[in-house]
Protein backbone atom coordinates (compact mmCIF):
# COMPACT_ATOMS: atom_id res chain seq x y z
CA UNK A 1 0.00 0.00 0.00
CA UNK A 2 1.51 3.33 -1.10
CA UNK A 3 1.87 6.40 1.08
CA UNK A 4 -0.78 8.33 -0.89
CA UNK A 5 -3.24 5.44 -0.61
CA UNK A 6 -2.63 5.16 3.14
CA UNK A 7 -3.25 8.90 3.51
CA UNK A 8 -6.54 8.75 1.61
CA UNK A 9 -7.73 5.73 3.55
CA UNK A 10 -6.75 7.31 6.90
CA UNK A 11 -8.64 10.49 5.96
CA UNK A 12 -11.78 8.50 5.07
CA UNK A 13 -11.63 6.51 8.31
CA UNK A 14 -11.15 9.61 10.48
CA UNK A 15 -14.02 11.43 8.75
CA UNK A 16 -16.08 8.23 9.09
CA UNK A 17 -15.47 8.41 12.84
CA UNK A 18 -17.01 11.92 12.81
CA UNK A 19 -13.75 13.73 13.55
CA UNK A 20 -13.55 17.31 12.31
CA UNK A 21 -10.94 17.79 9.54
CA UNK A 22 -10.68 21.51 10.33
CA UNK A 23 -8.88 20.93 13.65
CA UNK A 24 -5.14 20.77 14.25
CA UNK A 25 -5.64 17.51 16.13
CA UNK A 26 -7.14 15.93 13.01
CA UNK A 27 -4.05 16.86 10.97
CA UNK A 28 -1.71 15.52 13.65
CA UNK A 29 -3.78 12.35 14.04
CA UNK A 30 -3.91 11.78 10.28
CA UNK A 31 -0.13 12.04 9.99
CA UNK A 32 0.41 9.90 13.11
CA UNK A 33 -1.74 7.12 11.67
CA UNK A 34 0.04 7.28 8.31
CA UNK A 35 3.42 7.03 10.03
CA UNK A 36 2.25 4.18 12.25
CA UNK A 37 0.83 2.16 9.34
CA UNK A 38 4.24 2.37 7.65
CA UNK A 39 6.19 1.71 10.86
CA UNK A 40 4.27 0.29 13.88
CA UNK A 41 7.21 1.11 16.17
CA UNK A 42 6.08 4.74 16.36
CA UNK A 43 3.15 3.99 18.62
CA UNK A 44 5.17 1.87 21.05
CA UNK A 45 7.18 4.91 22.20
CA UNK A 46 4.61 7.57 21.45
CA UNK A 47 6.04 10.32 23.68
CA UNK A 48 9.66 9.65 22.72
CA UNK A 49 9.22 9.11 18.96
CA UNK A 50 5.87 10.07 17.51
CA UNK A 51 4.96 13.33 19.28
CA UNK A 52 8.43 14.89 18.78
CA UNK A 53 8.43 13.88 15.09
CA UNK A 54 4.99 15.42 14.54
CA UNK A 55 5.96 18.53 16.49
CA UNK A 56 9.03 19.03 14.32
CA UNK A 57 7.06 18.41 11.12
CA UNK A 58 4.29 20.85 12.06
CA UNK A 59 6.57 23.38 13.84
CA UNK A 60 4.98 22.91 17.23
CA UNK A 61 5.95 21.25 20.52
CA UNK A 62 5.21 17.71 21.59
CA UNK A 63 2.80 18.65 24.40
CA UNK A 64 0.68 20.76 22.03
CA UNK A 65 0.55 17.82 19.59
CA UNK A 66 -0.52 15.42 22.35
CA UNK A 67 -3.18 17.80 23.64
CA UNK A 68 -4.60 18.55 20.17
CA UNK A 69 -4.87 14.83 19.35
CA UNK A 70 -6.55 14.14 22.70
CA UNK A 71 -9.00 16.99 22.17
CA UNK A 72 -9.82 15.76 18.66
CA UNK A 73 -10.51 12.22 19.90
CA UNK A 74 -12.69 13.48 22.75
CA UNK A 75 -14.78 15.42 20.21
CA UNK A 76 -15.52 12.28 18.21
CA UNK A 77 -19.21 11.70 17.59
CA UNK A 78 -20.86 8.28 17.59
CA UNK A 79 -20.52 6.34 14.33
CA UNK A 80 -21.12 2.84 13.02
CA UNK A 81 -17.48 2.60 11.99
CA UNK A 82 -16.47 2.88 15.64
CA UNK A 83 -17.92 -0.60 16.30
CA UNK A 84 -15.76 -2.09 13.52
CA UNK A 85 -12.51 -0.58 14.75
CA UNK A 86 -12.56 -0.61 18.56
CA UNK A 87 -13.41 -3.35 21.08
CA UNK A 88 -16.92 -2.95 22.48
CA UNK A 89 -15.55 -2.54 26.01
CA UNK A 90 -13.88 0.78 25.13
CA UNK A 91 -15.56 3.93 26.36
CA UNK A 92 -12.50 6.20 26.55
CA UNK A 93 -9.69 6.05 24.01
CA UNK A 94 -6.13 6.99 24.81
CA UNK A 95 -4.16 8.59 21.98
CA UNK A 96 -1.95 5.52 21.78
CA UNK A 97 -4.86 3.05 21.61
CA UNK A 98 -6.75 5.17 19.09
CA UNK A 99 -3.75 5.43 16.74
CA UNK A 100 -2.94 1.72 17.13
CA UNK A 101 -6.49 0.49 16.46
CA UNK A 102 -7.11 2.79 13.50
CA UNK A 103 -3.71 1.90 11.99
CA UNK A 104 -4.46 -1.80 12.34
CA UNK A 105 -7.92 -1.34 10.81
CA UNK A 106 -6.37 0.41 7.79
CA UNK A 107 -3.76 -2.34 7.37
CA UNK A 108 -6.37 -5.11 7.58
CA UNK A 109 -8.77 -3.42 5.17
CA UNK A 110 -6.08 -2.99 2.49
Amino acid sequence: MGENEIGKKAFRVLVGLNLKPSTKGFKYLHRAICLNVENPEYVTLITKNLYPKLAKEFKSNWSAVERAIRHCILGMGASELEEDIFPSSYTHYTNKDFIAYVSEYIKLSA
